[in-house]
């Protein structure tokens, strides 16, 4: 096994056997996994949740998407170990990456939720508790975020953000223009409900975001708290320019399409997505990537000429 942090590997024994985690039946936070062929992985990223040290009673909800390589054993291998804390899904059906997502949540019971994908992983073993006392102290924010270095599939960092020391607190129509790393990303349950749209974009994380920032406002606690993991299996990164940049105008055509969104909400998408047109189109100029900009204007022309 390896492992980045040994302080997390000493965590878990005692952090498991804590009574709170036996005295409470309800969860005050959910860790949702949502994972897919991450058996290389999804180790690191369980035992770093399993690490968080917390005031709180906490679960770990694993969906997995009818993993092939091994991912399902190594889930329901700590399920056996911690079954106070985890949960994994039945996984009778392939879902997809969206639905897989959904029913993570949906399967959550904790107040507030921790989403985390299987090939990411915790690094700040107070995560949870910083996010939820946040939470706990400004009622009109919807999801809280942080910071994250980027590594690469052997848990080397790649890139690393800046840490900011005090929290930033952003209306709802600012969310709509920033980016929060998945597994950055902890809010309120009660807050999203998914819409027919979101299950026809590849771009989930975008979406989710959208609609988290429809509900309330959104704080950037500046610390950083998580790995996100680059690597050649990814989905996202396997993906050339031109395929990246149509699928982020795709979703958030569908988002600009979605009838869930309020007004003010629904003027920011539109302004996103027609701002990240031209940012789009000036990058292949940039690049002289004519026939990747001949490719991409009609795509941007076909669905403008579609929905009016």
């Amino acid at each position: 096994m390896n492992f980045n942090n040994v302080h997390i590997n000493n965590k878990i024994s005692l952090h498991a056997a804590d009574p709170i985690f036996e005295n409470q039946l309800v969860p005050e936070v959910s860790v949702a996994i949502s994972t897919y062929n991450h058996g290389q992985y999804i180790e690191q990223t369980i035992l770093s949740a399993l690490a968080q040290q917390t005031s709180f009673r906490f679960e770990i909800v694993i969906a997995d998407d009818q993993s092939n390589d091994g991912t399902t054993a190594i889930c329901k291998h700590y399920e056996g170990i911690y079954p106070a804390i985890i949960r994994v899904l039945d996984n009778e059906f392939k879902y997809g990456q969206s639905k897989n997502l959904e029913r993570a949540v949906q399967h959550s019971r904790g107040k507030y939720i921790a989403y985390c994908e299987g090939d990411d992983y915790f690094t700040d073993l107070l995560k949870l508790q910083r996010q939820f006392d946040f939470m706990e102290k400004h009622s009109d924010v919807t999801v809280c975020f942080h910071r994250i270095v980027s590594v690469d599939e052997m848990g080397h960092i790649i890139e690393q953000q800046n840490i900011e020391r005090t929290p930033v607190i952003y209306e709802s129509e600012k969310l709509i223009h920033l980016f929060a790393p998945t597994p950055s990303l902890f809010f309120r349950k009660n807050a999203v409900d998914f819409p027919p749209e979101f299950h026809e974009v590849k771009s989930t994380d975008a979406f989710l975001f959208a609609l988290l920032a429809d509900k309330g406002k959104g704080a950037d606690l500046g610390f950083i708290g998580a790995a996100y993991r680059k690597h050649p299996d990814g989905l996202f990164n396997r993906m050339n320019k031109l395929d990246r940049y149509e699928q982020t105008l795709h979703t958030r055509l569908k988002m600009k399409e979605a009838k869930i969104f309020s007004p003010e909400i629904h003027k920011e998408i539109k302004r996103e997505l027609h701002r990240r047109e031209w940012v789009y189109l000036k990058a292949m100029i940039k690049d002289l990537k004519i026939k990747e900009l001949f490719k991409l204007t009609f795509f941007i022309l076909r669905y403008r000429l579609k929905i009016g």
